[in-house]
């Protein structure tokens, strides 16, 4: 049995938790290389710049890994499904993203959300689907 929550079978039991897990990840993946720059930006006296696709796709990998390993220790009774999606953030700081979510599946069981991320430079948004196993 897993240490989390090992009788949960509806994903709405869990939801917070969820949520949780997923923004610890994104920010700790996301928030501590953001400042390790921006302090690098102030000692150089550089202006911010964004990451490079390298960067975003690693970023992506690494949430979605971690996401996922910390999922199936909170329960093992879903199937855990993670996507993440990684932006530059314009000059504004403004996002020009909209993102929906529709599936059909056991209502009782099944579940979804979205965890947006905004930091200085990039945004981040995860969606996570759980399907009761």
């Amino acid at each position: 049995m897993s240490d989390g929550v090992p009788h949960a079978y509806a994903f709405r039991e869990i939801e917070g938790e969820v949520s949780a897990v997923v923004q610890r990840v994104i920010g700790e993946t996301l928030g501590g290389g953001e400042q390790q720059q921006q302090e690098q930006e102030q000692q150089q006296e550089q202006p911010p710049r964004g990451f490079s696709a390298v960067q975003a796709r690693a970023q992506v990998e690494d949430i979605n890994r971690q996401c996922v390993v910390a999922l199936q220790k909170m329960s093992a009774n879903f199937k855990w499904v993670v996507n993440t999606l990684i932006t530059q953030r314009a000059a504004a700081g403004a996002d020009g993203l909209h993102m929906e979510n529709v599936a059909l599946w056991d209502a009782h069981t099944d579940g979804c959300l979205c965890v947006k991320w905004a930091g200085r430079n990039v945004s981040c948004v995860t969606s996570v689907y759980c399907l009761a196993i």
